[in-house]
């Protein structure tokens, strides 16, 4: 028996990074074929900080919650979120996208890199001191971003240092990777560094499938949003098919 021609896809919930317009989504969107709605995460636009990662984790459960089974797809600070959520209440994901999260020690270069900005932002949080670490965190085509999404940006750079201390605090074990039960693809950059495809490698042995993007960076959104669509419509085919009564 197979799964019925109409059935709606789930739906999927997108989390963006660390000062990441969530509108820059929409290119991404636009190439799904079911529905999906992006959760701006704590201390953007005006809504409540969280006070730790642990409760930025919490807040995306719920909104989840509230949307029923669905697919997260995040990037980078946001597919961070969605493995920590995945690990914390697996039973209402039932998919993951992941493009190129950090998972704390398990990437010790990236790790290291990660906790040292940190500590950088917390003693120099300045305009300036924000705005480098964007560029090098997101790459050469951040620069290329439509006028409104910096802008954007621009009025949250009091949210980054504290955002990136969270994020530095996340410390997954293999085990905990290893327990989740989602369908998970993670993708990464055809020209992302090193270390990001080390993560990648990590979550391969963890049970994830791994996706490169070619023509792309840690900015996917920006650098190839049609073939991250096709990540995504590729992991709902295959929950789909789990679905599929024998």
């Amino acid at each position: 028996m197979t799964t019925p021609s109409n059935q709606v896809a789930p739906p999927v919930i997108f989390v963006h990074g660390v000062s990441l317009d969530p509108r820059l989504f929409a290119s991404t969107a636009q190439h799904l074929h079911q529905p999906s709605d992006t959760w701006t995460r704590p201390g953007y636009d005006d809504t409540p900080s969280a006070s730790s990662f642990d409760e930025q984790v919490e807040r995306l459960l719920d909104h989840m919650s509230s949307v029923g089974p669905c697919i997260v797809a995040g990037v980078s600070g946001g597919a961070t979120l969605g493995l920590a959520a995945a690990t914390t209440r697996p039973s209402e994901m039932l998919g993951l996208v992941t493009h190129e999260p950090l998972i704390g020690p398990l990437a010790p270069t990236l790790h290291h890199r990660i906790s040292n900005a940190a500590e950088s932002l917390a003693d120099d949080g300045s305009p300036g001191a924000v705005d480098a670490f964007l560029d090098r965190l997101y790459g050469a085509t951040w620069t290329t971003r439509p006028a409104e999404s910096v802008s954007w940006s621009e009025q949250q750079r009091g949210t980054v240092p504290t955002d990136v201390a969270q994020f530095a605090a996340f410390a997954p074990t293999r085990v905990e990777l290893e327990s989740i039960t989602a369908a998970h693809t993670t993708t990464v950059g055809s020209s992302s560094a090193p270390e990001r495809h080390d993560v990648a490698a990590t979550l391969q042995g963890a049970g994830a499938e791994v996706d490169v993007i070619r023509q792309s960076g840690h900015l996917v959104l920006v650098d190839n949003p049609v073939r991250f669509a096709s990540a995504i419509t590729e992991l709902a085919a295959s929950i789909e098919n789990r679905s599929v009564t024998p």
